[in-house]
């Protein structure tokens, strides 16, 4: 890095902010007590921190007289390490913004002086090798991250681990009848088959890796390695566009580590997750025009659930769009033979989708219309007709401040780069987003939380790509310095984005898990005794905390289901008992005429029923 002989008066009160963040990170770095007591700054000397400040900003001022890009760099790199602390340790989706705000900014005018200064002769230029090395190593981590939460959640009997454990019994009884049957699914817990609730016929390509090893911790890395594959096809795409290797990094990075992707991932168990990979295998044959492989991914994203066909309808109406200037622009047939695949299997996908709702809405299992938690018996045309007539019930169900939070979560990550000249037919692709997840009235297809969402990734992502697609041909055209700018800058702050709001659920997703096993450690040890007693071939009641561990066998129950089982566990833990099972208590039993087998104090109980 060249130096710089003139002083830059611009450096001082970067300095000063650089100094200032990095005290305030020092404090909250060293203090017992979290800045989120009130009495936090109690103990600390306003001198101190003064001082602190001042040597920080001076170092930071030095530096900086000698290398100002390194003074400009400082604050949005002290910004960020102190908005990914503070976001990890409050676990505010709130503070995650905020942050976002302010490193958004500094990442903004950061670059924008850098660029006015003069750099080193010698760069770095990004190749094709070192982009892949990247790639991988981001990939990787992202796994072990996926596959850390999944395993932590596992052997802290975490409540929401019991979604896995449904699909552990669904895969079991799959494997040995074929059959996706499972008695965890419906409310009587009677078994019923899986297609009553959902259509996911793919569940029957995971069936030989369950067989190999069935268990739970199997699908665990099943869902990690199908999200973190999802950068192969993505760079694929941006390869095929042409563009550069930062961006291609900072577009595969984005995908790693945007909210929607890998923390739905690494939290229970959903078929929903594998939409993902294979809408960007779709997308990536539909680029090139061929038809085939378009057609196998078409048919593999529909068959992973009946909400994948609306996204699937609106990318072959994109697809549509898309070849239809082709056709005006050439002779070539190869887009006139796309275009009617896009357009027969927009109208298959529409079929499928009314089908699907139909047949499960017909049902007697109490269906929530996914996604709108319509009444069983509704129909397609029910929740068309008052989404037309009810406009202001579809407004309040869209912005209140939970979904409003869910919106800013789902889009800020890559806000800053939809934000630049987009692609012409590219918000065709965000249809599906506000139908699947924002006018909806449940929960789980609004929340981070839930791989209801994670299929949103896959549109937004795409989005990203065409529109760096379309800005970088633009450097090429008209003024290429402040355009290059624009373009990483709004690359970083997507990037930074994503990982204030990873941090945010960070402690939610690994960090209480970590601390139930260093101050449960035991606890949990003699629960994995106590239940790997109980026979696999057994009838068993359980909590549902306990349910994953007990799932590859043909009788699981949870205890609401009130079944009479040879074996009922319950879970006496004060701090993870469920309201829908304080009844099921240890005398409820005693007089069903179940007798006492194990008994943990506020730990775990094993009830069996006599022969």
């Amino acid at each position: 890095m060249q130096q710089n002989k003139n002083f830059n008066v611009k450096i001082i009160p970067f300095s000063v902010l650089s100094g200032y963040f990095l005290s305030a990170f020092i404090y909250m770095a060293v203090n017992q007590s979290s800045f989120l007591e009130t009495d936090f700054s109690k103990n600390i000397s306003i001198g101190v921190f003064i001082i602190i400040f001042l040597v920080s900003s001076a170092i930071i001022l030095g530096y900086g007289s000698i290398y100002p890009r390194l003074a400009f760099i400082s604050l949005p790199v002290i910004c960020t390490i102190l908005g990914l602390y503070s976001s990890y340790v409050s676990e505010s989706m709130y503070v995650a913004l905020a942050y976002s705000v302010i490193c958004g900014t500094a990442i903004y005018f950061s670059s924008k002086l850098c660029a006015k200064e003069p750099s080193s002769k010698k760069k770095f230029v990004l190749g094709s090798n070192h982009t892949v090395i990247i790639i991988s190593a981001i990939a990787f981590f992202a796994l072990i991250y996926i596959i850390a939460s999944g395993i932590l959640r596992y052997f802290t009997f975490g409540s929401a681990d019991y979604n896995t454990g449904f699909y552990s019994q669904l895969l079991y009884i799959m494997s040995r009848t074929g059959i996706q049957t499972s008695t965890l699914e419906a409310a009587s817990g009677n078994l019923l088959s899986h297609f009553a609730v959902h259509i996911s016929p793919f569940l029957y390509l995971l069936v030989p890796f369950f067989t190999v090893a069935p268990h739970p911790i199997t699908l665990v890395c099943l869902q990690a390695a199908a999200v973190t594959s999802s950068v192969i096809p993505l760079y694929l795409i941006c390869r095929s566009r042409k563009i550069t290797p930062a961006y291609t990094v900072c577009l595969c990075a984005t995908l790693l580590i945007f909210p929607a992707s890998i923390i739905s991932a690494s939290g229970t168990f959903s078929e929903l997750t594998f939409v993902l990979p294979l809408l960007l295998w779709f997308i990536l044959f539909a680029e090139k025009r061929k038809i085939l492989p378009s057609a196998v991914f078409a048919l593999l994203t529909l068959s992973v659930h009946e909400n994948a066909a609306i996204y699937m309808i609106f990318f072959c109406l994109y697809f549509m769009l898309d070849t239809k200037k082709e056709i005006k622009n050439t002779e070539n047939v190869a887009p006139k033979r796309f275009f009617v695949f896009s357009s027969v299997t927009a109208l298959f996908s529409l079929i499928y989708l009314i089908v699907c709702i139909s047949v499960l809405s017909a049902g007697n299992v109490g269906l929530d219309l996914t996604p709108y938690n319509y009444a069983s018996h509704s129909s397609i045309a029910d929740v068309v007709k008052n989404i037309i007539v009810n406009p202001s019930g579809v407004i309040q169900s869209a912005f209140t401040s939970n979904k409003l939070m869910f919106i800013l979560s789902l889009l800020l990550p890559s806000l800053p780069v939809l934000f630049l000249k987009s692609h012409k037919h590219s918000s065709v692709l965000l249809i599906p987003l506000f139908v699947l997840n924002i006018i909806t009235q449940g929960t789980g297809n609004s929340s981070i939380l839930f791989a209801s969402s994670i299929a949103a990734t896959a549109v937004l992502i795409y989005i990203s790509v065409l529109t760096v697609s379309e800005n970088q041909a633009e450097q090429t055209v008209t003024s290429p310095n402040p355009a290059r700018r624009l373009l990483s800058s709004a690359a970083l702050v997507s990037i930074v984005c994503a990982l204030l709001f990873n941090s945010a659920y960070t402690q939610y997703r690994i960090g209480n898990s970590v601390n139930i096993i260093a101050e449960y450690g035991e606890q949990n040890k003699a629960i994995i005794d106590v239940i790997e007693q109980i026979p696999d071939n057994a009838s068993v009641s359980a909590s549902d905390n306990f349910i994953s561990h007990l799932a590859c066998r043909p009788h699981i129950y949870r205890l609401e289901n009130e079944k009479e089982t040879g074996y009922v566990i319950i879970d006496l833990r004060d701090y993870t008992r469920i309201t829908a099972e304080e009844k099921y208590t240890i005398e409820y039993y005693e007089n069903l005429g179940y007798r006492s087998y194990i008994y943990e104090e506020n730990c775990i109980a094993v009830m069996v029923k006599p022969s």
